[in-house]
Order: C-alpha cells, then sequence, then structure tokens
C-alpha cells in the first residue's frame, strides 16, 4: 500500500508539472479553435461523467450504489462549459475558461465524492481535454472541428 501511495504521489507531481508547462501548447489550440467560433454549435449531449465513470455506476449491483451518481449534475454541467468551448476573443481567455470550468467540477465532485476523487478527476479533464484534440470530450466538441 505504501509503494502504490508513493507511485501516484510521483505520478501526480509529473503531470501537474507536464500540465503546467504545456499552457503555451494549450493556448495554441484555443487560437485554433477560436477559428470555428462563427460555426453553429450541435445540439448538446452529456455522456454524464466520461471515462465511464457514469457507466459503471449505473452497471453497479443496486445495492451497493446509491441512484443516480452523487455528483453526475456536476459533470453535466462541466460538459455544459465543454460543449461551447467558451467564446473568449483571446487564446488566453480560452485558457483561463477552461481552467476555471476544471476548477468547478473539481469542487463540485469534492462536495460529494470526495477530494482524492475530485483531484483525480480533475488532473483527468486537464490532461484530456484540450481543444482541437479530435477527441469526443475535448474543449469545444459542440463546435466544427479545429482546422
Amino acid at each position: 500500500m505504501g509503494l502504490a501511495f508513493a507511485v501516484l504521489l510521483v505520478a501526480g507531481g509529473v503531470l501537474s508539472a507536464l500540465l503546467a508547462s504545456d499552457r503555451r501548447i494549450e493556448e495554441r489550440q484555443h487560437a485554433r479553435l477560436q477559428a470555428t467560433q462563427s460555426g453553429p454549435l450541435t445540439p448538446f449531449q452529456s455522456d454524464g461523467c466520461s471515462g465511464g465513470l457514469s457507466e459503471v455506476w449505473s452497471a453497479l449491483p443496486r445495492e451497493l450504489r446509491a441512484d443516480p451518481l452523487p455528483f453526475e449534475a456536476c459533470c453535466v454541467t462541466h460538459d455544459r462549459a465543454y460543449h461551447a468551448g467558451g467564446g473568449e476573443a483571446l487564446p488566453r481567455g480560452g485558457y483561463m475558461a477552461r481552467l476555471a470550468a476544471d476548477r468547478a467540477l473539481q469542487a463540485c465532485v469534492a462536495q460529494s465524492g470526495g477530494r482524492a476523487l475530485a483531484d483525480g478527476m480533475f488532473q483527468a479533464v486537464r490532461l484530456g481535454g484540450m481543444p482541437c484534440s479530435g477527441l469526443a470530450w475535448r474543449w469545444g466538441y459542440g463546435r466544427p472541428a479545429c482546422k
């Protein structure tokens, strides 16, 4: 147990350093997204909590879970922010808007899911949610694909 915890701490520190160094890259991606802002938004869709969290939760036996997932509303609110992808005039504004949405998700999940889960989800969305990544859950997924 102690070794696993140490590995998680090291991995978390490496991930945090990686995320901080990639701000310039992300701001370039926000600039690419801004080029699609004139296109119409697709209708809003949400998978609840991405990464299979909502799916796994609903597959658990009823005796093991509350219904619904206690923090699923946090994920849907987060998806709404990601769907539109901001609309800021400058790439830095897009970066800050996404960071604010991710911090809001973290705070919301911490209230009902615990701090460790909230911190893990924050790291996951920071890593996997960059705009113009081609991923289905990216910042601005409701906008036309980035060029």
